[in-house]
């Protein structure tokens, strides 16, 4: 638990120093739903922590936060809301089946909506959305409907990243494979898999222990 929780500073940490909001958030959030499924107390704890560390530092070196908060939030504009309304207008001229995966949302240099659900209707249309969001549906029943324990916990918050990270990012799904495929998908396929392991949950041969001989024809079982 200890190696988990470094590695996970570790890596929220570099993702922090390098700028990346987005993966940082989807990253974050499906540790705090592991951690509220897990350890709701541990989450508290955790929280309280941040909490007062966020608040010395605040208290006894306002500069060192304030730099931080700034190079953070001014990596570069992201302009999500423009690229959105953008391609809502391009969605609305063929929004039953998109427009394919070569278009574009109609401006210069930007490639894609930024958007997981939003690409998905701009390049698949209504009926590919509908089918995204009902194998989304199939997956999630899927992995709540596993035995309770780590592996379940897992998967729900493994299928919870790529939803989060794809509100301000992810591009097309029907075309790949890159970076972005992968995060979509890989996490869909580890959530569908199976437990079972071989030799697990099979019924074990019957065996003479515990059996008594009736003297006529050999072992019977013994209540």
């Amino acid at each position: 638990m200890r190696v988990n929780a470094f590695a996970v500073a570790v890596g929220l940490g570099f993702i922090a120093l390098t700028g990346s909001r987005g993966p940082m958030l989807a990253i974050g959030g499906a540790h705090v739903l592991l951690l509220a499924m897990v350890r709701p107390r541990l989450l508290a704890i955790a929280v309280v922590a941040v909490l007062v560390v966020v608040g010395l530092v605040e208290l006894l070196v306002p500069s060192v936060e304030a730099s931080v908060w700034h190079a953070f939030a001014n990596r570069s504009a992201s302009e999500r809301l423009i690229i959105w309304r953008l391609s809502l207008k391009v969605i609305a001229t063929s929004p039953w089946v998109g427009l394919g995966p070569t278009a574009r949302p109609g401006r210069v240099n930007e490639g894609f909506p930024h958007n997981l659900l939003l690409s998905t209707v701009f390049y698949a249309g209504l009926v590919g959305f509908a089918m995204f969001l009902s194998l989304l549906a199939l997956v999630g029943r899927t992995a709540w409907r596993r035995p309770r324990g780590v592996g379940r916990l897992m998967r729900i918050a493994l299928l919870a990243y790529p939803i989060l990270a794809g509100m301000t990012d992810m591009s097309i799904l029907i075309k790949g494979p890159a970076p972005m495929w992968y995060m979509v998908w890989l996490p869909l396929i580890v959530c569908m898999g199976t437990d079972r392991i071989a030799g697990v949950g099979r019924p074990s041969p019957p065996t003479a222990q515990g059996r008594r001989c009736d003297g006529r024809s050999g072992y019977v079982a013994n209540g």
